[in-house]
């Protein structure tokens, strides 16, 4: 749904999808046929700090489900392999709007994207932060000083259970823009 709605912003954008799922990913490409979309291109791997496969566990008995994750404690029944690439490999270029929701990896994912120096190409992003499933240890604060020291500016954070109304506390939206200015450089890369 949100690469529907994206599209529908500037026409014009391009588009990059990753989805490890394979039953999700066959939807993903369906909808974008089905409704004539162009410039998007689809990539059938999780992404992760590093390149390898990956544990991805699913519920068979609902495709599609939210809880798909690398992450046992999320919920996951059933083990598939997955491919996992580090998302620093998509970008060349600058990204006006980077929308990230990867199940619980967040963390390892924006650090490498800090790491790797792509960072300083993503203008605008918002995260989905997964936090405080099972045993995982709450890093939400490291990751904002993260993206903080990378230049960008935290505009908001705000829990799920507020915005959707429902009565999931484990998740937050995180909205994060890159001030403008001509010829500034982040501070700490």
């Amino acid at each position: 749904m949100s690469t529907l709605y994206f599209k529908w912003l500037p026409p014009k954008s391009r588009i990059r999808c990753f989805e490890p799922d394979p039953y999700t990913y066959q939807i993903l490409n369906k909808n974008i046929a089905n409704n004539r979309l162009e410039l998007i291109r689809t990539f059938q791997c999780a992404l992760w700090d590093e390149e390898k496969k990956l544990d991805f566990l699913i519920d068979s008995k609902r495709p599609a489900i939210t809880v798909m994750s690398a992450f046992p404690e999320r919920g996951g029944a059933l083990a598939i392999e997955v491919s996992a690439e580090k998302l620093s490999n998509f970008i060349s270029e600058p990204v006006d709007f980077l929308k990230l929701d990867v199940e619980g990896a967040e963390t390892r994912v924006v650090q490498e994207l800090v790491q790797s120096r792509k960072i300083v190409l993503v203008k605008q992003m918002v995260i989905e932060y997964h936090h405080h499933f099972g045993t995982q240890r709450a890093n939400l604060s490291h990751l904002l000083a993260s993206l903080e020291c990378a230049g960008l500016i935290i505009s908001h954070v705000h829990r799920f259970s507020r915005i959707l109304r429902c009565a999931n506390p484990r998740i937050s939206l995180v909205v994060l823009t890159r001030p403008i200015s001509v010829g500034s450089t982040p501070v700490g890369l």
